[in-house]
């Protein structure tokens, strides 16, 4: 099951991009119920918008219970070969 599905999701739409269309960007962002922000950037946001890209993963470090590495279901620590 991909992780969206299950676990909290941040997004940003870049409401410039001329790769992928900000509309299909917000349709990936509802379906993943994601917290979403929208910033006037291009497809290349984290180079152009490093600052913005950056808050958002802060902010999304920051709401994650424990010491993010814990599974909301289970409290078991994630490992690299875990695929649960």
């Amino acid at each position: 099951m991909a992780a969206w599905k299950t676990a909290p999701s941040w997004y940003i739409v870049a409401t410039a991009d001329q790769l992928i269309p900000p509309e299909g960007q917000q349709f990936m962002a509802r379906r993943a119920s994601a917290r979403t922000i929208e910033i006037s950037a291009s497809h290349a946001i984290a180079v152009t918008q490093p600052a913005a890209v950056a808050r958002q993963i802060v902010a999304a470090a920051s709401s994650q219970p424990g010491k993010g590495d814990e599974r909301e279901s289970g409290g078991q620590r994630a490992t690299p070969d875990s695929h649960s």
